[in-house]
């Protein structure tokens, strides 16, 4: 039988990005304190969890996915499954972002092949009319 492990979480990120995943209950968190410095943070930050075996997912801001390459290209030659470098969303955004593009394009860097969900085919319009009918 295979041995359950209870990994845990490592966030590097910016004051807020920090203190969010600290009410999530994330522990182990580095704060990235200057933009001049902060890609040797993070490259930093996630090599000593890397490091750490009690570690199962790192989550760095989403402009560093770069600087992390190498990284994931070391874990991917030793075949390791852990831990797992995801990205998270780096900051406020004025502009609106697809969602569905972005999680696309995040999953297929996660497991290498794009998931399609299809539209519901107006189901929720027909929804729409049904309750509309009803009232």
């Amino acid at each position: 039988m295979i041995e359950l492990k209870r990994l845990a979480i490592a966030v590097v990120g910016n004051h807020d990005q920090a203190a969010l995943m600290r009410l999530a209950g994330v522990q182990h968190f580095t704060i990235i304190e200057t933009e001049e410095t902060a890609a040797e943070t993070v490259v930093a930050a996630a090599e000593a969890y890397m490091k750490n075996p009690a570690i199962g997912i790192i989550m760095i801001p989403h402009g560093f996915d770069d600087a992390v390459a190498p990284l994931r290209h070391c874990l991917r030659e030793k075949k390791m499954t852990t831990p797992v470098i995801v990205t998270i969303p780096s900051g406020y955004s004025a502009e609106k972002q697809d969602v569905r593009t972005f999680y696309q394009a995040m999953t297929k860097r996660l497991i290498g092949f794009t998931i399609e969900l299809g539209d519901a085919g107006g189901a929720e319009e027909k929804f729409a009319e049904t309750v509309e009918e009803k009232s």
